[in-house]
């Protein structure tokens, strides 16, 4: 069977989610987008770096999806939710859901959004 980088999704959780949006938005392997729980945000300190990425993510037909506990203390939700709306205003389909009581930690309350955010993200045109 061969290699359809259309149905490869890159995902992970805390820094895991940090790497995941990093390798997408820089076009590292070839997928057609992230779904990332919980992530920590990459460019906080480089700003003219994610704009530079931007673009070429927009060509490449990458789409985003970003899942944060709302009782989640270990990230910065603002930062998450600011990167999810540039990415958005970039062109880039993107959607930003927060699970209500979840902590950082994994549970079962994040089964339903991430078979959402790997619908959302797979949906790209083939």
């Amino acid at each position: 069977m061969p290699f359809d980088s259309k149905r490869v999704v890159l995902s992970g959780h805390s820094m895991g989610g940090l790497i995941a949006i990093q390798m997408a938005l820089k076009g590292l392997l070839p997928v057609c987008g992230f779904v990332v729980n919980g992530p920590a945000v990459p460019y906080l300190e480089e700003p003219e770096e994610l704009e530079k990425l931007l673009p070429a993510a927009r060509q490449r037909g990458l789409r985003a999806y970003f899942i944060v506990g709302e009782q989640d203390d270990a990230i910065n939700t603002p930062e998450v939710r600011s990167l999810a709306e540039k990415i958005q205003a970039a062109g880039i389909p993107c959607q930003f859901e927060p699970v209500p009581g979840a902590t950082h930690d994994y549970s079962s309350a994040y089964d339903a959004a991430l078979r959402r955010g790997l619908t959302f993200v797979s949906k790209a045109e083939r």
